[in-house]
């Protein structure tokens, strides 16, 4: 065998190798425990005791992340309050957590067997407080069955158009600071109390996300207060993705 011939062969080696894709993987740290405290959570309700344990597990086979709660109620029952969350992929999952305040879930489930103030659980973005919230994407993955027609350039939801649930109702809107990873909806509510004239005047809401670099909830406020969410384990969950 030439010595030409061997530099040649090991040339080729060397230039397939380097021609096959390297893959790249990519992790999340969701939290498989936390728990709930805060005045959120108890204003009125103050027979439940915080802080409140929640237990996470991820099934890999559903592509289901589902978390429960156990405690005594308002009325010192025994109660549960359980979310489990679909996927469409394990990558979905784990792409939910940057940028911020990014949806993946393709549905949510909200079920509980006692009283609740809602905020046992850490909720989810756009679903309902109970039963179960599907999510629709376009080509693009922007979230368009919530009535949202306007989006960034990453795909997560900016405004809804108005639902004339008041007269001056100018729809729904997200905003999303990166930087102090929070998510805030702007929504209306109304008053019973109409005027002469026969409007319906808005009284204007928000409720308020904080949310950590792995796409964990670390707090929710609403006009009741604001309910902490303090992580106390996580689970890594990684998968290959090509460049």
């Amino acid at each position: 065998m030439s010595f030409f011939w061997r530099v040649s062969a090991l040339v080729l080696v060397s230039m397939a190798v380097g021609c096959e894709p390297s893959p790249t993987r990519r992790c999340r740290n969701h939290a498989t425990q936390y728990l709930s405290s805060g005045e959120g959570l108890t204003n009125g309700y103050p027979n439940i005791q915080p802080p409140i344990r929640v237990d996470c597990a991820l099934n890999r086979d559903l592509l289901e992340r589902t978390c429960t709660a156990h405690y005594l109620d308002q009325y010192a029952k025994p109660s549960v309050h359980t979310q489990t969350v679909r996927y469409a992929s394990l990558r979905d999952f784990i792409d939910e957590q940057s940028p911020v305040g990014r949806v993946r879930a393709i549905s949510v489930s909200v079920s509980r067997d006692g009283f609740d103030s809602g905020t046992i659980v850490a909720p989810y973005l756009h679903a309902e407080s109970f039963g179960e919230t599907s999510y629709v994407y376009d080509s693009a993955g922007r979230l368009i069955n919530h009535g949202f027609d306007t989006w960034d350039e990453a795909g997560r939801p900016l405004a809804a158009p108005p639902t004339d649930i008041c007269t001056d109702d100018k729809g729904n809107r997200m905003v999303y600071d990166d930087a102090t990873r929070t998510v805030t909806l702007h929504y209306n509510s109304r008053t019973s109390t109409r005027p002469p004239d026969g409007s319906v005047p808005c009284i204007p809401r928000s409720e308020r996300w904080a949310i950590d670099v792995n796409g964990n909830p670390t707090s929710y406020a609403t006009i009741n207060g604001a309910t902490e969410y303090s992580v106390q384990e996580v689970e890594e969950v990684c998968v290959d993705v090509e460049d």
